[in-house]
């Protein structure tokens, strides 16, 4: 869903109204913020996992499935 022109300034007069001018640069850049730490996550090759306790599992996060990989032939 694409907004045009008109709707998209419909929407930026709203949030000026709601939030007022004087928190809109800390709510951008907030929202800056979490859009570059989100794209560093998903940059990431490492996911770690971690056990109810907190702990990390040392199984889990080695990158080497201990569990025989199982391939489809055709």
């Amino acid at each position: 869903m694409m907004l045009n022109a008109a709707e998209l300034l419909v929407v930026v007069a709203i949030i000026f109204v709601i939030v007022g001018l004087q928190k809109l640069p800390q709510i951008s850049a907030a929202a800056a913020r979490l859009r570059l730490s989100f794209q560093k996550g998903l940059a990431e090759d490492v996911i770690e996992v971690s056990s109810p306790s907190g702990e990390l599992d040392p199984e889990k996060t080695s990158g080497e499935s201990t569990e025989p990989t199982q391939t489809r032939e055709s």
